[in-house]
């Protein structure tokens, strides 16, 4: 699709709800402030994204320091384990 064609399709849509909202009673205006009110303002949402950023770290809590180690000998454990158990004959 073009993006004439997608603008097109978006225009259509929008008549459609107008349409059917000042079949239901409302005016146009107060379809506009209703959707106004459905909007975030781009300002707030990157002051949001960056307050988020600054307070999630940038890597998993269990991939600092020592803990990557006890993870790597207990998952290096657990093959073992299971190595065994697949190599011992059935009785």
């Amino acid at each position: 699709m073009t993006g004439i064609t997608l603008r097109v399709g978006r225009v259509r849509a929008r008549l459609r709800q107008l349409d059917l909202a000042t079949r239901m009673g409302c005016s146009r205006s107060r379809v506009s402030q209703l959707e106004a009110m459905q909007r975030v303002p781009a300002a707030w949402s990157a002051r949001y994204l960056e307050a988020v950023a600054r307070k999630v770290p940038n890597k998993p809590p269990m991939m600092d320091g020592g803990d990557a180690k006890a993870v790597s000998d207990s998952n290096s454990e657990t093959a073992r384990e299971a190595g065994r158990g697949a190599t011992e004959p059935l009785s």
